[in-house]
């Protein structure tokens, strides 16, 4: 082995990892579906309606979730977009399994967050299954959950609420440092003060356009590495074609 066989010359371009959150029918699984050949991944049981190949998992337990992740990794097929529809639903599987190995009814009987850190394995051992699915099958992979309003406790200063994943922190935060981009779908609304009698004033609500942010703000958590807009319309279609330039764009560097 030689340092120029181990040293890597550049980002991997060929596929990328997406978490999508965002309120619950805002059209997360609508939207993943227009990706390039999907296959979902389906624990939820929440796709009706929605015209896409899918493999119902929701009432799997954690091995026959890695089973099926095994089936993807190993069998040959032509399915470009692995799509894992919803990732908090797929927790409740793991703190499960936890649970069921630990032999407690409730993973928060575990003493000082142990369960939590098991439950943190788990999730670790699926992005190492999954970044050997993009590698060997190409495959981007768009992880969905719900969205959350956390609190952040900011040292020094005041705590306040934004909108997070529906997630353990731990996990929430695995998954996030793992994506390359963290999407939050929202509603795009603003709001005007308007005058009232004696002098009241009440707030109107305007917009309604539903939009991806990809930045990080103090109201909501995101991530771009992808050289997304913010705010992006939410169209897969546009989407895929800033997601195309990356790729485009990295390969040449590479």
């Amino acid at each position: 082995m030689t340092l120029k066989e181990i040293v890597h010359s550049g980002p991997e371009a060929d596929t990328a990892r997406i978490v999508l959150y965002g309120l619950g029918g805002i059209g997360k699984s609508t939207w993943a579906s227009k990706a390039e050949k999907p296959i979902f991944l389906d624990i939820e049981g929440g796709l009706g309606g929605i015209d896409a190949e899918s493999i119902p998992l929701n009432e799997s337990d954690y091995m026959g979730f890695i089973d099926t992740l095994k089936l993807i990794y190993e069998e040959k097929h032509d399915y470009k977009t692995l799509v894992i529809d919803s990732i908090d639903w797929l927790e409740r599987i793991i703190h499960r399994h936890v649970c069921k190995t630990k032999s407690v009814d409730n993973i928060a009987e575990l003493e000082w967050g142990k369960g939590y850190v098991a439950a943190l394995n788990f999730i670790e051992q699926i992005i190492s299954k999954l970044d050997k699915i993009r590698d060997a099958k190409k495959m981007d992979v768009i992880l969905i959950a719900h969205a959350a309003i956390l609190q952040v406790e900011n040292p020094g200063e005041k705590s306040y609420n934004r909108w997070g994943i529906q997630l353990h922190y731990k996990s929430a935060a695995k998954l996030f440092q793992w994506s390359d981009a963290c999407l939050f779908a929202t509603w795009d609304v603003y709001t005007t003060q308007e005058a009232g009698k004696f002098g009241a004033t009440r707030n109107l609500a305007h917009g309604g356009d539903r939009v991806l942010r990809s930045v990080d703000q103090p109201t909501h958590l995101a991530k771009n590495r992808l050289g997304l807009p913010d705010p992006l319309k939410m169209d897969y279609e546009e989407f895929s074609k800033h997601l195309n330039q990356f790729k485009k764009r990295e390969r040449a560097h590479a």
